[in-house]
């Protein structure tokens, strides 16, 4: 163990390794009782955050586990968005957002639908194992880069599929 004291409180605070007590003395790092969590930022030291958080969005960079896609779809299906969410996220990924029918790889889609309906095998909202369809958590027309990942994905049977869609609408 390696020991340093807190430059604010002189409260005696242990390491693991010397290069985490080097690092904390190179900082001049408090104890977290002294630390300044939870106060509000500058607009400087927001910047810099942001500045460090670029390019490291999901997508450019940042991978989530598969783990972590399934929570997202759990937690994402149902869900509709708003106009302007959908403007802001095609905006966001750099175009309009919209797509014509005949820009889409109708090869890869089918591709899509059946790894999909392959991995969840029956309806998510009932259970059925007939007329199985795969949907688009998040559309295809709003994220057209996520249309053929397969998390982006669930299984529902027609007629759920059908209530789906007329409650997005």
């Amino acid at each position: 163990m390696f020991v340093r004291q807190c430059p604010t409180c002189e409260k005696e605070l242990t390491y693991k390794s010397e290069y985490y007590l080097k690092r904390a003395i190179k900082r001049n790092k408090p104890c977290n009782s002294c630390s300044q969590k939870g106060k509000p930022l500058s607009k400087e030291h927001k910047a810099k955050i942001a500045k460090g958080m670029k390019g490291k969005q999901n997508g450019l960079g940042y991978k989530h586990t598969e783990e972590a896609k399934q929570k997202i779809v759990i937690a994402n299906t149902g869900k509709t968005l708003s106009e302007e969410t959908k403007r802001n996220i095609s905006i966001s990924k750099g175009g309009n957002g919209v797509l014509d029918k005949d820009q889409w790889n109708h090869s890869k889609l089918l591709q899509w639908s059946r790894r999909v309906r392959k991995r969840d095998c029956h309806c998510q909202k009932c259970n059925s194992t007939e007329n199985l369809e795969a949907h688009h958590i998040i559309d295809k027309i709003i994220m057209p880069d996520l249309a053929y990942e397969e998390w982006n994905g669930i299984t529902l049977c027609k007629p759920c599929h059908i209530e789906l869609h007329k409650e997005i609408v």
